[in-house]
């Protein structure tokens, strides 16, 4: 069975949180596969191409973009976006990695993160990540915007 993946579920969920202007902002997202291409010299690169529609097990990438359309820089930026429940976390896919949640409230590297099941505790794995957060470290230009990605495995 083929399931098809909306952009519209890539944006269930997604919040941006800025002190004050947060109106003047947006948030949007955009669903790619990585798809190895070959140059005119043979040599092979990935690319980004839009993800249209994806099978179960497939590995996508999430984009998002958040666009500072205030007068003045945004400071403090936290984008949070819960994983839709037919993805597993695959890791990040760029330099600025998120802090990962099992359980939507606690945050922080995947190796750091543990849950308790009949009173023993585990390693966090991909599977349990439920939510990402990125808090953003420099201020957003006016204007400005800074795209936010990360790995996913359709379940």
């Amino acid at each position: 069975m083929t399931k098809t993946l909306l952009l519209a579920l890539a944006a269930a969920g997604l919040l941006a949180h800025a002190p004050a202007r947060a109106a003047e902002a947006t948030l949007t997202s955009a669903v790619f596969k990585e798809v190895e291409t070959r140059g005119p010299d043979g040599r092979a690169t990935m690319a980004l191409k839009p993800a249209a529609r994806v099978t179960p097990g497939d590995q996508v990438v999430y984009v998002l973009t958040y666009r500072n359309g205030g007068e003045k820089p945004a400071e403090g930026v936290v984008v949070t976006n819960p994983l839709a429940q037919n993805l597993v976390y695959a890791g990040p896919a760029d330099m600025q990695p998120p802090l990962v949640s099992i359980d939507g409230r606690t945050f922080g590297p995947l190796a750091s993160l543990t849950k308790t099941s009949a009173g023993v505790a585990t390693k966090a794995v991909a599977a349990d990540v439920t939510t990402l957060r990125w808090t953003l470290a420099q201020p957003v230009p006016a204007g400005g915007e800074v795209r936010l990605s990360f790995r996913a495995r359709l379940k």
